[in-house]
């Protein structure tokens, strides 16, 4: 079958275009669900004081050892 070069031209371009705006939705959608996560792991109840306990007890085994 003989298509125009014109008309496989714009096929590509219209494919291309199309790859393209696939490829932001998923860019954003990644970006979304990254960002949902982190909201609800930094809004776990508690989750601020287990870290400064565990930081605090970091800090502290070194002179508990001497």
């Amino acid at each position: 079958m003989f298509v125009h070069p014109h008309l496989s031209g714009q096929v590509a371009r219209e494919r291309q275009r199309d790859m393209l705006a696939t490829a932001e939705q998923q860019r954003l959608i990644r970006q979304l669900r990254a960002a949902s996560r982190e909201s609800r792991h930094a809004a776990t109840p508690g989750h601020r004081v287990r870290t400064r306990i565990r930081s605090a007890a970091v800090r502290l085994r070194p002179a508990l050892r001497a």
